[in-house]
């Protein structure tokens, strides 16, 4: 199924509407009957996952994260446009969760789910099953680069398979006298999952704290933070997709299986709204 996702068409394959109201009930001295009253107006959600035919379908959701959609649809991230088939989402729509992951040798896959007021609409018109050749990407092989102020530039040979992730949550501050209520970013996080040969990684280098642990000699933040590249190549050596950001190493392990090349895998977390880290560094508490 195609779907309308913020400016582009993403070939679904699966997609999912749900919708509930909270319902309250109200006892009432000497009453036969307990009222239930409807105390919000209906909540929904919209979830798809597709398969990557180009990389503007990974910057229409990467272009949303930390973004606020308004009441009315505007804002940084519009067009707020979310539908599938005949149905589609209202425009104060915000997205709460986007992934892109791809293994070595198969094909690029994408993940998102946003939450909206009120209910989803219906056009009444049959969907209409495309004729569009689609043609899918392939992650024929995968690189990367780590790098911070301490130990420079990594290259990530090997690399087996990686997964961009990030998810958010909003809060609702309700206002007498209006019914639409005043949105704002309540916090998220994005990570970044990465798999390499374990020939790659040296672990006296990409460590999650300092040599002397959490806090340094001089009182600094040892928590290991690092910029990070990740580029996608197709069969004929094309960068299909490439993404950059940084964040803390918050965990990494090594795993081997007969047969198998040992494998490290290693995960970066990034906090929205954005950690600051001056030179890299901080005080330690």
């Amino acid at each position: 199924m195609e779907v309308s996702a913020y400016g582009t068409s993403q070939y679904a394959t699966s997609v999912t509407f749900n919708e509930t109201a909270t319902l309250e009930a109200i006892p009432v001295m000497g009453g036969a009957n307990t009222p239930q009253v409807m105390t919000n107006e209906p909540k929904g959600t919209m979830q798809f996952s597709s398969i990557m035919t180009n990389a503007a379908q990974v910057t229409s959701l990467t272009g949303r994260i930390g973004k606020v959609s308004k009441a009315d649809g505007t804002g940084p991230s519009a067009p707020q446009t979310l539908k599938a088939g005949a149905l589609e989402a209202p425009t104060n729509n915000q997205m709460t969760n986007m992934s892109v992951s791809a293994e070595a040798g198969g094909l690029i896959t994408i993940s998102s789910t946003a939450s909206y007021n009120g209910q989803s609409s219906f056009d009444g018109t049959p969907s209409t099953p495309s004729t569009a050749k689609i043609t899918p990407l392939l992650a024929a092989s995968i690189s990367g680069t780590l790098s911070n102020v301490d130990h420079g530039t990594i290259q990530l040979s090997g690399m087996q398979s990686f997964s961009y992730t990030a998810s958010q949550s909003f809060k609702e501050d309700k206002k007498v006298g209006s019914t639409t209520p005043a949105v704002s970013l309540s916090e998220g996080t994005i990570t970044l999952e990465v798999a390499s040969d374990a020939s790659a990684i040296d672990y006296d280098i990409v460590r999650i704290t300092g040599a002397s642990g959490l806090c340094g000699e001089n009182g600094e933040d040892e928590r290991a933070y690092w910029s990070y590249s990740i580029d996608v190549y197709d069969c004929s050596g094309n960068s299909v997709y490439d993404i950059a950001h940084s964040g803390i190493l918050e965990g990494r392990g090594t795993s081997a299986s007969p047969g198998s090349p040992t494998k490290t895998t290693l995960t970066f977390v990034d906090r929205l709204p954005n950690e600051v880290f001056p030179d890299q560094t901080e005080d330690c508490a």
